[in-house]
């Protein structure tokens, strides 16, 4: 078998010379990717069809320059190129490559298909994923799609809420903004000497390109804001199977979290309301997340069970699916539908069982603390967390 590759390279970008040194390309302007071909090869002459979608302003004129090149030395001669380069003029929105392969050995080349980043990273790419080229320009109003997916259904369950983040503004009836530094609720730092202040400007939370996205900022040196949104007491939930699709920071000091706090934290204390972290992260080991639970008696330590799970990239390279399998006996972690973590109820070591009442939503990003740490020289701002979907099943 014999792969395609492409390779593309930015000529005309004035920042590019050294973004394999400054750590994960995403957040800016975006060249995307995709293939829209399904060539297999029941014909003589498969096909693949690339489409470029330009996102952003444009201000000059970019040129790519990409070439067909295979595993094996003679591949080079199945492929026949149109062009050797596309000039993307300012405004271009669109534009297509097309590759005839003259192979018939070829299988689903849509899913063998690998593009190579200006920082020698490599992506394989199927029918539902797409990948970004950093262009000269820091605009923050593109995400990429690469990654993981789920489905909208899963056998013996029901799907009895979720957010797709297809509307223009973050929903009031589905979310609050809890704000500052947590010195009105009494836990100045947010119980663990964080440096962020959280508000609900639009600068660090708001729906962009149909994810909701949630940005930490160094608005002056050493002074951080963030977001911390919640469905407290809009959307609570019971047991079944949590789906939430997003791409994740990276960096010293910064810690983003998708978790739940038990709807009776108002009346009986943390950690007695109990906490579920579907996922979190603390930035200085960017392709490893965590699944976290913690229960015990308020006022008094939390007693906790955590898992790991390392990836073979860093998880701010792409999209991935963090699901919480949750029933009345056991917590169940996964991402990418591979589990990597569970609990069960005869771990809780005789403590009250807060796994059994209803729990609601917070997805945030921290900065500085106790844990991750605080910032320092090799911390770069702003970061974001940008979250596709959520979505709850039950048991039908």
């Amino acid at each position: 078998m014999k792969y395609l590759m492409l390779v593309f390279f930015i000529l005309n970008c004035c920042s590019c010379g050294d973004s394999g040194n400054e750590g994960p390309m995403v957040n800016n302007n975006l060249v995307t990717i995709s293939i829209n071909d399904t060539s297999t090869s029941e014909r003589e002459n498969a096909r693949l069809d690339f489409s470029l979608s330009i996102t952003g302003d444009i201000t000059e004129a970019i040129t790519l320059r990409y070439t067909a090149n295979g595993i094996t030395a003679e591949a080079d001669e199945d492929f026949e190129m149109p062009s050797e380069m596309i000039v993307l003029d300012p405004g271009v929105r669109n534009a297509t490559i097309t590759i005839d392969v003259n192979d018939d050995s070829l299988k689903e080349l849509d899913e063998r298909v690998l593009v190579t980043l200006s920082d020698n990273s490599q992506v394989r790419l199927n029918d539902r994923t797409a990948i970004g080229l950093i262009i000269d320009n820091d605009d923050l109003s593109s995400f990429d799609d690469l990654g993981y997916i789920t489905s909208l259904s899963h056998f013996g369950y029901d799907l009895s809420w979720a957010d797709e983040f297809n509307e223009d503004e973050i929903s009031i009836d589905d979310y609050n903004f809890e704000l500052g530094d947590g010195c009105d609720l009494g836990i100045c730092g947010w119980g663990n000497n964080e440096l962020q202040r959280y508000s609900s400007d639009s600068k660090n939370s708001s729906i962009i390109d149909g994810k909701l996205v949630i940005t930490a900022l160094e608005d002056a040196p050493n002074v951080y804001s963030s977001a911390r949104i919640t469905t407290k007491g809009k959307q609570k939930f019971r047991f079944g199977r949590i789906d939430i699709r997003a791409r994740l920071p990276y960096g010293q000091g910064v810690w983003p979290a998708l978790w739940m706090l038990g709807s009776n934290i108002d009346n009986v204390g943390w950690p007695s309301c109990g906490e579920i972290d579907i996922m979190e992260m603390v930035g200085h080991i960017p392709e490893e997340i965590l699944g976290t639970a913690h229960w015990g008696t308020s006022p008094g330590p939390s007693i906790f069970s955590s898992g790991k799970k390392r990836n073979n990239e860093e998880y701010s390279d792409a999209f991935h699916v963090f699901t919480m399998d949750w029933t009345s006996t056991e917590l169940n972690w996964y991402v990418d539908e591979q589990k990597f973590h569970t609990i069960t109820s005869a771990q809780l070591n005789g403590a009250a069982n807060p796994f059994i009442n209803e729990f609601f939503f917070i997805f945030n990003i921290a900065v500085g603390g106790n844990l991750p740490g605080n910032p320092d020289e090799t911390s770069t701002f702003p970061q974001t967390m940008a979250i596709d979907y959520v979505r709850v099943f039950q048991i039908k």
